[in-house]
């Protein structure tokens, strides 16, 4: 079973249904140390069967989280990817001065629309020393003034049928 365009909560979900599935039919039989091992075996295999089905992009985190001294069970590996995922989506967004978007769980998506935009060095900050001398407003120019330059044709129109606007929506999948 591999991600593939699915997101790494639907991948992880359906992946721990068939685990669930499995547990149901062949259950430990006991508590000793032997049954202990091999629950242990278990565990590792279900994280390298978790890993080996997730898409390329994840490969660095793998990497990482294979290289701990103790290794964590699937859940915890789940944990530490959905974390590192949140993180490259804020961080991309803030790289690019462009807000959150909605968290699909499939990152490659976004980092390749966030890659395809030319990075010529420049980084666009805010400067929070303007003012206008005209209207005496903060973090404006007199060349943006619309008492000077003139306020837009749709300034008074009300927002209806066909009439574009936009919002954003932050979801994290758990």
């Amino acid at each position: 079973m591999t991600q593939g365009t699915s997101s790494i909560s639907t991948y992880y979900s359906k992946l721990k249904e068939l685990g669930a599935e499995f547990e149901s039919l062949v259950p430990p039989n006991c508590n000793c140390d032997k049954s202990q091992e091999f629950l242990s075996h278990l565990q590792r295999q279900k994280l390298y069967q978790f890993f080996m089905g997730l898409n390329e992009i994840y490969n660095q985190v793998q990497s990482q989280i294979l290289l701990m001294t103790h290794l964590p069970n699937v859940n915890q590996a789940y944990s530490m990817l959905m974390n590192d995922e949140s993180q490259k989506v804020m961080n991309a967004g803030s790289i690019l001065g462009v807000p959150p978007v909605h968290n699909t769980g499939n990152i490659s998506q976004l980092l390749d629309l966030y890659s395809s935009k030319p990075d010529n060095g420049q980084r666009f900050k805010k400067n929070y020393n303007l003012h206008c001398e005209v209207c005496k407003m903060k973090n404006q120019t007199k060349e943006n003034c619309y008492k000077v330059i003139g306020y837009p044709s749709n300034r008074f129109k009300k927002k209806g049928w066909g009439s574009t606007s936009s919002a954003y929506n932050v979801t994290i999948e758990n």
